[in-house]
């Protein structure tokens, strides 16, 4: 929820009736988005197959636009730590702000600080903006998935279930026994998960 508009109600600024109508309008747009977007399907390939940032962006925007959705995405740093700020706006006032972890691996070899960061920026992005609209990739032929793309970094597919916590659509994941769970993934901030059923 967003905390600076409840100080506005707070303060008599905003009356409550208005801030909830504003929240009411929000969340309308965000759960007709929700069911609008069906799944994307992952046409990039590399290491592994994805679908990428400028894909779902594409794909998307109609979507927010028809329900008066916005996004706003950036990065900060905090101390040695960089996170992607991702800002939904809804035309009637109301916005949400969420953040996002963005773990740099700056083992790439023959990349530059620059590409690092960049590439770091993209996939933090992507993941946050497919978990905030609840978005599911899939590969064309469900079978493709493989057990070393899962157990590094987890995808959404079309029958994730719902985060119990945050509502997001969780990630199929390896545990170190070896045995699939879902997971939240907006881990750490969320660390619920569910027991894995075929």
């Amino acid at each position: 929820m967003n905390s600076k508009l409840l100080e506005l109600v707070k303060d008599g600024i905003i009356k409550w009736e208005d801030f909830h109508k504003m929240l009411c309008a929000y969340n309308t747009a965000m759960a007709k988005c929700q069911k609008e977007i069906g799944a994307i399907e992952k046409l990039s390939k590399g290491r592994f197959s994805y679908a990428s940032y400028e894909t779902i962006r594409d794909e998307t925007a109609e979507t927010l636009f028809n329900n008066g959705l916005c996004i706003e995405q950036w990065h900060v740093k905090r101390g040695d730590e960089y996170f992607v700020i991702s800002l939904v706006k809804h035309n009637d006032g109301y916005e949400e702000e969420k953040v996002t972890p963005m773990p740099i691996n700056d083992t790439n070899k023959g990349q530059s600080p620059e590409q690092i960061i960049g590439s770091a920026l993209t996939y933090a992005k992507r993941y946050a903006y497919n978990a905030i609209f609840g978005i599911a990739t899939y590969d064309k032929d469900p079978d493709e998935f493989s057990s070393k793309d899962e157990k590094t970094h987890g995808e959404v597919t079309v029958t994730s279930p719902e985060c119990p916590k945050c509502s997001t659509a969780m990630v199929k994941k390896m545990s170190k026994a070896g045995q699939p769970f879902w997971a939240c993934p907006r881990y750490p901030d969320c660390k619920s998960s569910l027991p894995y059923k075929e």
